[in-house]
């Protein structure tokens, strides 16, 4: 169910120290690992609830201090194996020129009760690309997710990926010219990158579902996934 709950969060680094205390909203997240006997959560940080963000440091791998939301993840399809598989491989390509999540695996608990560990993952949302390209706005971003029965958008619209599809379908890419148009609108380098660590990975529930790709509605913008 598409509910969202008010809750109080509190999050303490290793040394005991409290790096976020403050109201919020809560959701379960994912979609199949919903099913798991352990949820995964998203958290949301919003003006009805005190504060626009979360301003803390979540992550030591990053230098970002302000989150709009973040995730508190059972590790998906791994849950009832490594509990981090999934982080392990998207940072085995972390340095390939590949948008990743963060990753640091926090010990819950829940209304004063033992949840167990859970992964606290960066939310793959148009906040997510603003904090790591700060020279796109959030509100001006084309965010697709794909399944089996094609893309749908989650912020900002299809028009410009469903004409570069026309396009690509209807023009014999061995052509030169009609490469380079279909180039200027695809980071090709990061989309070999991409296809690449999907494939090393043996990522068995791709790419028939778990596509996901953004691109800045300014001129110039160009495909990443």
């Amino acid at each position: 169910q598409e509910w969202e709950r008010p809750v109080h969060v509190e999050f303490y680094w290793t040394d005991g120290s409290k790096r976020l205390d403050q109201d919020a909203g809560f959701k379960i997240a994912g979609a199949w690992s919903r099913s798991n006997y352990q949820k995964s959560f998203a958290l949301h940080a919003r003006s009805e609830y005190g504060k626009k963000y979360f301003d803390a440091k979540l992550f030591d791998e990053l230098d970002i201090t302000r989150f709009k939301s973040f995730v508190l993840r059972d590790s998906g399809n791994d849950c009832n194996s490594t509990h981090f598989r999934d982080a392990m491989i998207t940072h085995l390509v972390a340095n390939n020129n590949i948008d990743i999540q963060a990753y640091q695996p926090a010990v819950v608990y829940l209304n004063g009760e033992y949840w167990g560990i859970l992964n606290i993952r960066e939310k793959l949302n148009e906040y997510y690309v603003e904090s790591h390209y700060p020279h796109v706005d959030h509100d001006k971003v084309d965010i697709l997710a794909g399944k089996g029965d094609g893309m749908t958008a989650s912020e900002g619209d299809l028009t410009d990926y469903n004409s570069m599809m026309d396009f690509i379908q209807s023009h014999d890419l061995t052509d030169d010219d009609n490469y380079q148009k279909v180039a200027a609108q695809i980071d090709v380098d990061e989309y070999i990158e991409y296809l690449v660590s999907e494939i090393y990975g043996g990522n068995d529930d791709w790419p028939h579902n778990n596509v996901k790709m953004w691109k800045s509605k300014k001129n110039g913008g160009r495909w990443r996934w």
